[in-house]
């Protein structure tokens, strides 16, 4: 398998594992998606879903630039297997955060607040991780305004996990 093909594949499982998994316990738990919000309440909570809209922008550009801009032939194939590894460590992270959240709305139990709040730091790391490897690497991207562009959008999607999921969110949920 090429090194973009792989990197396709573990994007789109990522992102149906991700993306299905909201539709399915948003669809399973209605009565807890606003519970899900956590103190995160009225302008806030509007400038959140703003910023989550942007961050998936911010996402899609990266996936979008590497997918069509990049070059394997000129890639060193470590290098592309890494940002593909640290892409498949974000979605597998932002997966578990909505079933462990769900879960201590539903049962209270401890470890499964911890494991909600585990996975967010993991996806603020995996993103902190991508943003500086895929900065400093050189997968044959020839358009620097591309490149860049690309990690604006990185450093975007780092910001919203970091500071508004793994800081704020956490800090304004309310523990039982």
């Amino acid at each position: 398998m090429s090194n973009v093909s792989l990197f396709i594949s573990v994007n789109v499982l990522g992102a149906i594992l991700v993306l299905g998994g909201y539709v399915i316990i948003l669809t399973m738990f209605p009565e807890f998606r606003s519970a899900l919000w956590g103190g995160i309440k009225g302008t806030t909570q509007s400038l959140f879903t703003i910023s989550m809209l942007l961050a998936a922008a911010g996402y899609l550009l990266f996936y979008f630039v590497v997918v069509l801009k990049s070059n394997p032939d000129s890639a060193n194939t470590e290098t592309f297997r890494l940002i593909t590894c640290l892409s498949l460590i974000f979605l597998i992270a932002s997966a578990i955060w909505m079933p462990a959240t769900i879960t201590y709305i539903g049962k209270q139990h401890i470890g499964f607040w911890i494991l909600a709040v585990f996975s967010l730091w993991i996806t603020a790391t995996a993103l902190i991780s991508l943003v500086v490897w895929f900065s400093v690497s050189d997968i044959g991207i020839e358009s620097s305004r591309l490149k860049t562009a690309s990690i604006i959008g990185l450093i975007y999607i780092t910001f919203h996990c970091l500071v508004l999921d793994a800081i704020i969110w956490v800090f304004k949920f309310p523990l039982r």
